[in-house]
């Protein structure tokens, strides 16, 4: 084998060598790539005040783990908590034997007046709304719970995961300008170009990430106004579900107040589910209105090709796809772009 040959053989062992020893924690580290994008600003402040890099780097991490991580991985071990505590409550009880007694008799006597409707105009159909709710109910719960089961299990990995995604914020702030060089010394274009990949990136990242976050905090404010005024009390549960909600594609936070909605129908509060109702359209409408007016002009993306890569994002990576997919799609056409210049 001729020596340059040879030269480039070894070059592509050793990529797919590190490619794959830490092929597990690639989503933890470029998720904290997108987050030392993010705080790269306050980075800044923070190093114009201080002058060791690993310091104004080592604050800046800190400022988002108290800031940000704390609250976020607090509300969300609490909400994953409380779910499998009701779910494991559900499994053990039947719906009749609930507090929810008042929906099944809404649904009974539902159902007794249809089949006398049907029967009056010589219909015979088997409409049986309490049966089928408890079948569904059932399965859900049950599907809630392993998945809750699942989370909590994992959480040693979680943990990992977690502590990799800390560390990567910190060195991407600490050495973004040595990932910088490297790049610039394997990329094959003129630096103008590279410049501009590195703006598509930073820009992805806020318009996508902060778009999708500040959409699910207003969507799980309205729900929570809703719910509050119709007369649930944990709140606190409802708004953290429909702000993870909010990032899932299709589903989104409108369904949780149509949830709501039925469940305060099916009571005989009509009020309250019409309120629920109308804060469910609200929260629908606010993702589809507010969303891209704050992406607007910072995103290039066809509607399409970021649903794809979202969807596509999520089974690649998991739950940091939702953010991942369109930021790598992004950065995706403006390198095909540079490609064909």
């Amino acid at each position: 084998m001729n020596r340059p040959y040879f030269g480039q053989f070894l070059t592509v062992v050793a990529v797919v060598s590190l490619g794959a020893l830490t092929y597990a924690f690639w989503s933890s580290i470029l998720l904290g790539g997108v987050v030392a994008a993010l705080f790269l600003p306050v980075y800044r402040k923070v190093r114009t005040k201080v002058k060791s890099e690993s310091w104004a780097a080592g604050l800046t991490t800190a400022l988002f783990f108290v800031v940000v991580l704390t609250p976020v991985s607090i509300a969300m071990t609490k909400a994953a908590i409380q779910v499998g505590a009701f779910l494991a409550e559900f499994q053990k009880n039947e719906m009749t034997k609930m507090s929810s007694q008042k929906v099944s008799a809404s649904l009974q006597g539902l159902e007794t007046r249809f089949n006398e409707l049907t029967e009056m105009v010589g219909l015979s159909i088997d409409f049986q709304p309490v049966q089928w709710l408890k079948i569904a109910l059932g399965k859900v719960g049950s599907w809630l719970l392993d998945g809750t089961t699942n989370l909590l299990s994992g959480a040693p990995v979680m943990a990992l995961e977690l502590f990799i995604f800390v560390l990567a914020i910190f060195y991407f702030l600490k050495d973004g300008s040595r990932v910088k060089g490297f790049f610039a010394n394997w990329w094959p274009y003129s630096t103008s170009h590279l410049e501009r990949v590195k703006l598509s990136f930073q820009t992805a990242c806020r318009s996508i990430v902060l778009a999708s976050v500040f959409t699910g905090l207003v969507q799980a404010i309205i729900i929570c106004i809703g719910a509050g005024i119709g007369g649930f009390e944990d709140l606190f549960l409802i708004g953290t579900i429909t702000f993870l909600c909010s990032f899932v594609p299709v589903i989104g936070a409108a369904p949780i107040g149509l949830v709501l909605a039925i469940q305060q129908g099916a009571t005989g509060d009509a009020k309250s589910a019409i309120i629920l109702v109308v804060a469910a359209v609200a929260a629908g409408s606010i993702d589809n209105v507010m969303k891209p007016l704050l992406m607007a002009g910072n995103s290039t993306l066809h509607p399409l090709l970021s649903f794809v890569s979202i969807i596509g994002g999520i089974a690649l990576m998991g739950l940091p796809g939702l953010f991942l997919g369109p930021i790598l799609a992004e950065v995706s056409i403006t390198l095909i772009d540079i490609s064909r210049a």
